[in-house]
């Protein structure tokens, strides 16, 4: 039962972050969905996925033979490799700057809950008060 009341809230928790989303007053969601596509397409086109390899090593001094309470030696341990999209960044910063060319300002908005059905707006509203996100379109707060 302690476990049961442990998740709950973490659960919970979840469904209210926040998450940012593209908001022009009065702008059919349709447009606004449209304008977000031709602005990632372009920024895919301008800046394709350059994938790289980092390496990561690492030595380890002092710890390998110890006689307390000193210890000598040093260790090295196994590379790691991690990948990496290097166009990434600058990706998101073409987004946003087409975005703000097109008039849309980014905004924070909850998650609407998701045992609830709301009612998706055909129009981006004039405020976010009252308005969550369901599937990434405005809707009206329960």
């Amino acid at each position: 039962m302690t476990r049961t009341l442990l998740i709950v809230p973490i659960v919970l928790a979840g469904c209210a972050v926040p998450m940012e989303a593209w908001i022009n007053p009065g702008v059919e969601a349709t447009r606004a969905e449209r304008t977000l596509l031709t602005c990632e397409a372009e920024a895919r086109r301008d800046f394709p996925v350059a994938m790289q390899t980092e390496w990561n090593s690492s030595i380890t001094i002092g710890g390998r033979f110890c006689d307390d309470p000193f210890c000598f030696g040093a260790a090295r341990e196994l590379p790691t490799a991690r990948q990496r999209d290097v166009n990434a960044d600058l990706r998101a910063r073409s987004v946003d700057l087409c975005m703000k060319e097109a008039g849309y300002t980014k905004v924070r908005v909850p998650q609407c809950p998701a045992d609830i059905t709301p009612l998706q707006l055909s129009r981006h509203p004039g405020s976010t008060n009252g308005i969550c996100l369901v599937d990434g379109a405005f809707a009206l707060s329960p």
